[in-house]
Order: C-alpha cells, then structure tokens, then sequence
C-alpha cells in the first residue's frame, strides 16, 4: 500500500484538532470507515465540558450577576448553542444517542472511544458537567438541514412570507393532491369549446394528462416557481447559438480526423458517422441559423443523417475506441478526436431534444398550473423540501437582522456528510458561518469525503462544495484529512486502492483525488471459512457449444450465472455458521433485484430487500393503478384518461377531443350504459367514423381501426367491476380485477415480461392487503394508492415472516452508504447506464436565470447543464465503485463479467472497464479460464493474493429442502381434545379482535353523553375545529416573542376555523379571556425551560386501563422543566367553558385519564425517577390546574355548565 509516511501522524493531529480548535473554521475530509461520527461527537463533548461550559458560564454570570450559576442552567445554555446538521433523519438520530451515550460514559468515569483526554477539563469536573448535560440533552440542536430550515422558517412565518402553520409535505402526497386536482380543473376547459391550443400541441406530441401531471409534481418537488419558467430561455438567438455550436462541433471532429477514418478498409460503420458528420456540416453552413422555422426541419434531416448504428458507432468513438486500424491511422490524435465525439454527441443529443412548439406549449400550461398550485399549498399551509431550502435561504439574504441574530445563537455549527450539499445549501450555510462581523460567526466544523460523493441526481454539487471549502480556508481554516479505517481488513483496504487508485483522478469540481486508507495499527485478520479469501473477484465467463470459456455470452446468462454462484456461496456461509444478516449483496440499480431473488428463495436463503423507489413509476405499474382509481373513483377524471390512453384500451390522441366534446367523462361518471343501442355507443362510434373519414389528415389512424370496440368492452368491464367494488367481497373484486383488465397477460408477453408481472402482482397484493386494512373503504384506498403513486414505500417481501437476524441484505449501493457488512458481494459489474438518460423534466440555473426541460423538450440553454450532468455522471460512477469497495469488514467479492479492455474513469460506462485497469489484473482471463479447467480447479491466486474464481466451473446451488414426511396420526381421543382446546382459544381470539388494535389519550375524555347530562353544549365538531386551530397556533408562535405579538396569528387561525358560524362570537370571547389572563405571561416566561411542544407519544396500553391491546397515541401541548425545581411538567391545553373553583377541580378530575397516560409515556421515555407533573391548562378561565395522577379510571360528576 503506497502511503505518505506521516499519513498516520496527519490523521491523529486531525483527531486532536477536531476537539481543541474551536474558533478556525475546520473541514475533516473522512475517508470511508475512519469513524467519522466519533470525531462528530467527540467535539461535541470537548466542546460542552470545556470551552463551551466555561463560555456559557460567563456569559450566565455578566447577565445575572456573580451569584452561583446552577449547573442545569449552564448545561442549558451550551447545548442551546450548539447545532449539528447532518442529511438524514437516521443519521441525526444516531449522533445524539452515541452523545447521550458518551456522556454516560464519562459521568461513570469512562472514557468514550474517539476521545482525547487531554481535551477534557479534570475528571471531577467532566463527571459534574456530563451529569448536568445529561439532564439537559434534549435541547441539543441535532437535525436534518430541511428541519433546520422549517425551524427557521417556523419562527419567522410572516416575514418568510409562509402559513402561520405550515406542514412539511415529507412524502410528497400533499403536492401530488393539488396537481391532480388543478389538472382535473383545467382538463374540462382545455378540451372543451373552444379548446386550448396548447393542450391541442401537448396533445399531437402524445403528451397526455398523465405526463403533464408528472411533470408539474416535479416542478413543485423542486421548488419551482411560475416565474422560474421564463419565455427568454426561449428566445429565437438561443436557438440560432446552439445550432451553431452543432456546426462547430461538427467541424471541429471533421478537421481533426483530416479524412483518415474514411480511408479505412472494412469499416462500415465508421464510414457512416463521417458521412454523418460532413452532411450534418453542409446541412448547417448551407442555412440560415437565424431562421426560427429551421429547428423543426432540422430534427428530419438529424433522422435521416444519423441512424442509430451510427450514433452507436459515435459513442464507441467518445471512449476511444476506434479498432485498431483506426487507432493505428490515428496516430497520437486519438484521444483528442476522442473528445471531439464525445462533445460532438452531447450536442447532437442536445439538439435532438429541441422541439419549440412543444416546448412554448409545455411552458405555457406548467406555467399556469404551477402558479395556481403554488397558491392552493401556500393557501393549505403545505410546503415542500426544497420550498424550505430556498425560503431559509432567501429569508437570510432579505432579513439581515434574522441572521445576524441566528448567528448570535449559534456557539458552534456542525455539518456532517458536507459532501453531499448542493448550491442551494452552501448559500445558506455560508450566510451563518462567513456573514457579519467576526465575533459574531460560530465555530464551523465540516465533516465529509467528496471521494464518496454520490448524490448528483439529488443535486449534490461538489464545485459547491469546493467553493465552500476555499471560502472556509480563507477565513482561516484548514482541511485535515482521516485516513486510518476502522471497518476493513488491511488485504481489503489494500484492494481498495489497487481498484480505485487507478481510475480516481483529479478533477476540479468533478473528482477528488485518490487518498488510500490505513488499517488500524490493532488490525487482526479474520478467521474466514475454509476455501474464502478476504479478496475474491468472480468472473461471469459462461462457455461456448464446445464447452470453451466464452467471454461473450450475452449479459443476461451473467447475470444469471452470478445469481447461481451466490446462492451456492451463501449456503456454505450458512453451513459454516456465518450469520447471514452480516452479508450484503450490493448492485447498481434495483431493476434486475428479482433474479437474484429467484436464485435465493430457490435455495432457502432469507433476505431482506431494500429497494430503491423506482417501482410506482414503471409504466404498467401507471396503468394499473389508473384502472384500479377508475374503479374506485367515478369522479377521477384524470384516471379515466390514463386508462383509456394505456396499452390495454389504446383510445388514440386524435379521439381526445370528439370525445371531450361528447362529454365522455361526465357520461362515465354517472354511470351512463354503453350498451348496444344506446346513445353513449352511438357517439362513440360517430367519433371512429369521422376519424376513419379523416383519412391522411390524421398519421397512422388506420394502424389503430376498431379502437372504438376496445373502448366500449372496456366501459362494459368497468361498469362490472364498480358493482363489484360496491358489493363483492375483497378477494373476489381483486381477482376479477386482475382478469376483466388482461393487464398481465399482455405486458408478460413484452420485453422483460417477467419482471413486469412481478411489479403487478404486487400491486394487486398491496391493494388486497389496503382493502382489507381499510374493511373496504374506498376513499381510505384511494389515499394510499395515491401516496403509492407519488412517494414508495420500501418492499421486503424477502422478510421472514417472523423477524430473523440471519437474512441477507439486498441493496443498491447508494442504500449501503453509511453501511459496513462483513461479507459483501459487489454484483452486475458488467451492468452499465446510457450516457442521454436525462429526465423528461428537469430545471437548472445558469447566469441568473433557470434554463429546463419539459416533456423531453430542452430549451437551447440547456446544453451545458446537460454536459454537467453527463461529466458529473460519468465521475460519481468511479466514486460509486469505492463506496461499494469500502463496505467489507472482512471479505469482499466482486463479480462481472469482465472486459480485457480498460477505460479511462471519464470514458468507462461500467464498473467492469474501470476493474479492467486495477494494477495487477490479469491480461487475459479466458486463458486463465481455460487453464484452470485443464488443472481441475475453478479458480487462480493473483500474485496479490486475490482470488479469481470462475462460477461457470462450480456446482449450483442446493435446492431447498424438502419438508418431513407427516409422523403417526393422532387417535380419535386426541383429535377431540385439540378440538375442545381450539374451540375455547377460537373464542378468547374473539374477544381479542373485538378490541382495537390502537386508540388515542383523547379516548379516555368523558364521554358526549356525559356531558349533556350535566348541561354542556357538546356541539364537538365545532368545538374540536376551535380547540385545534387554538393548539396549533400557541404550537407554533415564537413563545420568546412577546405575548402582544400573538394576538394576530391567533385571531386569524380561530377566525378561519370558526368561520361565520355561531362559533365566531366564541373565537372573540375565547380570546379576550385567554389575554386578559396571566396564562400568555406564564408561557413566555417558560421559554427557555420548554423541552418540546407538540410532542407526540406512542405508549404501550395500561392493561384494564385502555380499549386498544395495540398502542395509544397521542400529543403533548407543552412539555417543560419548572425552573423553580427542575421538575418535569407535562402540560396540556383545554378550551373548555368552565369556571369557578369546584367546577375547575372537577373538570380536572374528568381530564386524569388522559393526563395518566401522558405522564406514563414522558416517565418511560425519558428514565425518569418520579413521574412527571401534569397540568391542564384552561386557557378560557385563565386557570392552570395541577392534576394528580392516581385512579385514572375515577371520573367525578361533571360540574353544571356555564
């Protein structure tokens, strides 16, 4: 392993630096396994027990006077001021616990991994402090960068210019809601009389209902806004410059290839691509590029020039590969001609996509329904992850004040993961650690490792990155590097850089350079079973008809091969003892999950799948889910429209608007008969016949005669299955779905057939398993089909039934970041990507404004976004292959069918001409192959020590096991005693299933009934609307705000929840008793005593206390330390019109119920010795009330009503 000798030295200052320098702006790159989140964590404690405590303490005494400090108030303000961002929830949940963790170590006088004792103050001092820290840890700011931002954006809802009240749509079902229903709005008009010209457009392009949806979801899952969709992008001198740079591109290839690819012998396709290129030249250079109208022309000519065994051919040339005459007649030019393809193609794609019609069209409806869905979420209180990031961000650059007072907060700022931020979040972070004068500036501690950056197509951006370091650099700070592994074994770590030294080159603002990992100076080897090497590379080589090694065989009968050797290998783990639930199977993408799956289940392997979210996108899982919302919801125009346009029903665009005009909808909707004979058939067939008429007008309508006949045996079948919905039980109505549609029958016989059944079938299990959940609820059904639609759920059909620890973990590599296995098999090596698979719409900001694709329609701007994207593809897919290397403790196998030849990293389109260039592989592996068959073996040792096994030489796997034979019969006595026994535990199951599964705190209020028996006004849906407007405005006002400052937000949400009913005069009278109380006054002043507001709480059922035998749920209004004696108080908020002392006291009584259940979940939650305090807050009577919790169930007789 060839590192730097003071490597080891750099990392340990690193380590040491992190938790004694607290002012420097400091950026820890951290390579994979070197223990990130210790470091993480141990400045958080150097920090809180040291510098941070003794500063707090200061500060606590200049403000209060040199009287003693409690400890608890230190402890407080410290941890107050420390905030720890980091990308996911998991990740944010984990370093608080190993801090809650690390101080309990250090309060047992226990010193922590990772932690320099040299930076802590002496032991007594560290265990008074962590003891203090520990009762105070609730308040340490560790989150997500979005919750940070809603935190922001919370406590400045009206300066952000957001919903007093906002909600954080996390799945994306809120936005999902408002464009469908904005769409369904617009679709009547569109295609009503007259219709709308841009529909018509969207319309000729085959662009549906369905794809304009999708597109304005991705829109507002951006964060996009109407404006962000500007007609300049669209301007006639855009176009005219990117047919220019298609004519330079053009030359620039010509002048360099000087003639010689079209002198070579033998060589078909090289011929074409010049002849491609030179007619591409003279088609341009013969034009006018200022003409508006050329673009469409072009597009045919681009057809005609350029077949796609040309293209093809050219993409072989953008990887250098000219064969070895061209090669030879090349010269030292074949790389820079090299280049020239592969720009050369980029642009050619780019044009390709140019479609102006298509595209003013496109941005011209986008830009309506984004404005007017952009009004409905703000109207609902919805906001979306990137609306948070751009509104925190803005709201810092508008509100000099906002940030200047976050900054004053914020003692130290952590960000982990750094790597992985895009522009967006630089910008915001930079405005709280580089903006305002230097003594108001946290501490700022980065933590990443731009070799594991990964993230491109979520915008992770490592020139932003870069720039930030730079910036963090010039302020004073310095990048210290962590190289020594804690995870892998040396042989590993030395693989690791054997496979990624070679391929991972410097790149500014793409690539970072290689750096290897040390091994532990402790580092033991494992004890592998007999027969496995820490290192092995499988090679997916099948064999010909004559039986010799065939390095060709096509990828599938590969990938099949690998799925073969690793059930057989995963048998001998398990025969051995191994526990499985170590072991990882890593691919590329989800989309060949299956095979391998196959290939376990048949050889009685668990597994446990996590599966990217790719399932609810796929095409026949689209047209199922609009069968199924067709059926369920007659109203769902939408639906009806994706049905009609799928492969099962083939309507033709050209129908849509004779349809529309014959109100096919509405007509469907009620339910109207297409029966023979009746008027619906007639107007259907009247729109075939004048189509039929239309003749040539209308391209390839002939191609889809009779479409009419589909559709009406498709109204027929939906009419049936409606009833069936209606009335037939759930089992039934989900086989009579799958078979009325003849779905699976036609996908199975396409392309992938297989793999499209399964996605079916498990839409149709998941919509039994909604309907029984939901005992056939359609509109419950509707929800989820809908949350299914937008944001997946994770599948893990491979799941034991009961949980086993010992099931293998089958994942994308991008799942296993973060992850360590001890066995991990890197699969579908030889698996690649195309380089133009760009999305169908996207945005990007280029000079100040956004360039974008919609409907597959770039606009002229684009092309160096593309370009980007494709250069920051091309990279991660290096940084991808050192993720996957870097996940094995102990063992790693790597598998592919390999190629002889090796690409350059920018170049390589799979994994397997990136391996192809590790120092020491084989030259050439079908002799190695043919060599060990010779010898009797199935695999060879490198000169390294790695294995190089060949599957196709091996025995399969072991078939599963058959069940035992049935033992003795049992005797008549025995059969009638099981009987009686089932019979009486039939009926405790019985019992059981009458009680609910989960109930709520709220069950245990008393009863409706009881209330009107003692003359209150129980008008409870009115009264329920009031006291949660009430709930959630106090949940979310700034509490260290004023209390003058809250009358206004308050009066707005009980306004619009009361509205102009009855209840209107009690909003005013509510309010008027709450601020003319002490109670606004009180909660202010708890403002640094609040431990959390709103917190919700699941708790298992008190046994006779509790309906459910599941859960109860619930939500804590104000949970807080009384800073009188540091108690725990569980409080909740009441609206109830009551008043006087025994009426008070006994409508506290009625209340102990649910107070019972709250302190108990707080208690359990939290450790704590004694239960917490519970308090009813009557926010009307101004009365806060102490409640003991003892016989909850005791409820007192209701006082009169008021």
């Amino acid at each position: 392993m060839t590192v730097p000798r003071d490597a080891r030295e750099e990392d340990r200052r690193a380590r040491e630096r992190a938790q004694t320098e607290f002012g420097a702006p400091l950026v820890l790159e951290a390579g994979a396994g070197t223990g990130k989140t210790a470091v993480l964590v141990a400045r958080v404690l150097a920090w809180s027990l040291g510098p941070g405590w003794e500063r707090a303490e200061r500060q606590l005494e200049e403000s209060r006077g040199p009287a003693d400090i409690p400890a608890s108030d230190v402890a407080q303000k410290v941890l107050r001021g420390i905030v720890a961002i980091t990308f996911t929830e998991a990740a944010a949940a984990e370093m608080a616990e190993r801090v809650g963790e690390a101080l309990l170590d250090l309060r047992g006088e226990k010193l922590p991994p990772g932690v320099w004792k040299k930076a802590l103050p002496p032991p007594k001092l560290v265990k008074e402090r962590s003891e203090a820290l520990i009762g105070a840890l609730d308040l340490l700011g560790v989150r997500t960068i979005h919750a940070f931002c809603r935190g922001l954006l919370a406590s400045q809802a009206l300066d952000a210019g957001r919903h007093p009240a906002f909600e954080v749509d996390a799945d994306g079902q809120g936005q999902a809601e408002v464009a469908r229903e904005v769409l369904e709005a617009t679709l009547h008009e569109a295609f009503g009389e007259p219709y709308d010209p841009d529909f018509a457009v969207l319309t000729s392009r085959e662009v549906g209902p369905r794809d304009v949806e999708e597109g304005l979801i991705a829109l507002l899952a951006e964060g996009a806004e109407a404006p962000d969709l500007d007609e300049a992008a669209l301007r006639p001198e855009a176009y005219a410059e990117a047919l220019r740079v298609l004519l330079a591109a053009a030359r620039a290839f010509a002048e360099l290839d000087g003639g010689r690819l079209a002198g070579l012998k033998r060589a078909p396709a090289v011929h074409a691509v010049v002849e491609a290129v030179a007619g591409t030249a003279a088609w341009l250079e013969a034009r006018s590029l200022e003409d508006t109208d050329l673009v469409a022309s072009l597009q045919s000519e681009l057809a005609r020039l350029w077949h796609e065994r040309s293209l093809e051919r050219l993409r072989g040339m953008a990887r250098a590969d000219f064969g070895k005459s061209g090669e030879a007649a090349l010269g030292d030019d074949a790389d820079a001609l090299a280049a020239a393809a592969a720009h050369l193609l980029a642009v050619l794609h780019h044009v390709q996509k140019l479609d102006p019609a298509l595209l003013e069209a496109g941005r011209r409806v986008l830009q309506r329904l984004l404005a007017e869905a952009r009004l409905r979420l703000r109207a609902r209180g919805v906001e979306t992850f990137g609306g948070l990031l751009r509104g925190a961000r803005d709201l810092l650059l508008e509100r000099p004040d906002v940030a200047a007072r976050l900054r004053r907060e914020i003692d130290q700022l952590l960000v982990d993961e750094f790597q992985d931020t895009d522009a967006l979040q630089c910008e915001l972070l930079e405005r709280l650690a580089f903006a305002g004068p230097e003594d108001e500036r946290p501490g700022i501690f980065l933590v990443g490792d731009p070799k594991q950056s990964i993230y491109g197509w979520r915008n992770a951006d490592l020139r932003a990155y870069e720039a930030f370091v730079e910036r963090a650099c010039s302020a004073g700070g310095e990048v210290l590097p962590l190289v020594v592994n804690f995870r892998s074994t040396p042989e590993i770590l030395e693989e690791v850089e054997r496979i990624n030294a070679p391929v991972m080159h410097a790149e500014p603002g793409l690539q970072p350079a290689f750096q290897p990992l040390l091994p532990r100076e402790d580092a033991e080897a494992p004890q592998l079973a007999e027969g496995l090497a820490p290192v092995e590379h499988w090679v997916s080589f099948g064999l010909d008809a004559n039986g010799d090694p065939d390095p060709r065989r096509p990828l599938r009968e590969a990938s099949e091969l690998e799925a073969a050797a690793v059930a057989a290998d995963l048998q001998r783990l398990q025969a051995a003892g191994v526990d499985l639930g170590d072991v990882a199977l890593l691919t590329r993408s989800s989309g060949d999950f299956d095979l391998y799956l196959g290939a376990l289940r048949e050889a009685g392997i668990p597994f446990l799948v996590e599966r990217e979210k790719e399932h609810a996108r796929r095409r026949e899982v689209v047209d199922a889910m609009a069968w199924i919302r067709c059926i369920l919801d007659p109203n769902d125009a939408l639906a009806l429209v994706a049905t009609l346009r799928s492969s099962f029903v083939g309507v033709p665009d050209a129908a849509w608007l004779p349809l529309w005009r014959i109100r096919l909808p509405e007509r469907v909707a009620h339910g109207e008969s297409c029966d023979e004979g009746g008027e619906l058939a007639a107007d259907i067939r009247r729109v075939a016949a004048s189509l039929g008429e239309a003749g040539d007008t209308i391209p390839g309508i002939e191609r889809v005669a009779g479409w009419e006949e589909n559709l009406l045996g498709f109204l027929a079948s939906l009419a049936r299955m409606r009833a069936l919905a209606e009335q037939g039980p759930v089992d039934r109505f989900v086989e009579a779905l799958r078979l009325e549609c003849g779905l699976e029958s036609s996908e199975a016989a396409r392309h992938l057939g297989g793999h499209r059944l399964t996605s079916l079938d498990r839409v149709f299990r998941d919509l039994a398993a909604a309907l029984e959940a939901t005992a056939g609820s359609a509109a419950a059904v509707l929800s989820f089909l809908r949350r299914a639609g937008g944001s997946e759920r994770e599948h893990r059909e491979g799941r034991p039934r009961s949980f086993e620890p010992g099931a293998v973990h089958v994942l994308t590599i991008h799942k296993a970041k973060g992850l360590g296995f001890s066995h991990v098999y890197l699969l579908q090596t030889h698996k690649g990507t195309r380089r133009d698979s760009g999305g169908r719409t996207a945005l990007a900001r280029r000079g100040g404004r956004y360039e974008y694709v919609l409907f597959g329609s770039a606009t002229p701007g684009m092309l160096d976004a593309e370009r980007e994207r494709l250069a920051v593809e091309e990279c991660e897919r290096v940084r991808l292959l050192y993720v996957a290397t870097t996940r094995a403790r102990h063992r790693l196998v790597v598998a592919g069918r390999r190629t002889p030849a090796p690409r350059e990293g920018r170049a390589a389109l799979t994994h397997t001409e990136l391996l192809a260039g590790r120092r020491g592989h084989p030259e050439d592996l079908s002799a190695w192959m043919a060599q060990a068959m010779v010898e009797g073996v199935s695999q060879r040792a490198d000169a390294e020590g790695a294995i190089w096994r060949f599957p196709a030489l091996e025995p399969g796997p072991v078939g599963r096991p058959a069940a035992p034979l049935p033992g003795p019969q049992p005797s008549a006595e025995e059969v009638a005693a099981q009987e009686t026994r089932l019979s009486a535990l039939r009926e405790q199951a019985d019992l059981r299933a009458a009680r609910r599964w989960g109930a709520t705190a709220s069950d245990r209020h008393p009863p409706a009934s009881d209330l009107e028996a003692a003359g209150y006004d129980v008008d409870r849906q009115a009264a329920m609307a009031l006291g949660t407007a009430f709930h959630r405005v106090l949940e979310t006002i700034r509490i260290e705000s004023p209390p003058a400052e809250w009358r206004e937000p308050l009066t707005t949400a009980l306004a619009e929840a009361a509205g102009n009913g009855p209840e209107r005069e009690r909003v005013a009278e509510l309010l008027e008793h709450f601020f003319a109380s002490d109670l606004p006054q009180r909660l202010h002043a708890l403002a640094d005593h609040v431990m959390g507001r709103e917190v919700p709480l699941l708790v298992r059922p008190a046994e006779g206390r509790d309906e459910a035998h599941g859960f109860v749920a619930g939500a804590i209004d104000l949970l807080y330390r009384d800073p009188s004696d540091g108690r725990v108080v569980v409080a909740d908020y009441k609206t109830d019109l009551v008043a006087g002392p025994e009426a008070l006291a006994k409508r506290s009584a009625a209340y102990a119920g649910q107070g019972e259940v709250y302190v108990r979940a707080v208690q359990e939650a939290l450790g704590l010795p004694e239960p917490p305090r519970f308090e009813l807050w009557f926010l009307d009577a101004g009365h806060v009330a102490t409640v003991p919790i003892g016989d909850a169930d005791h409820v007192g007789a209701l006082p009169p009503a008021r």
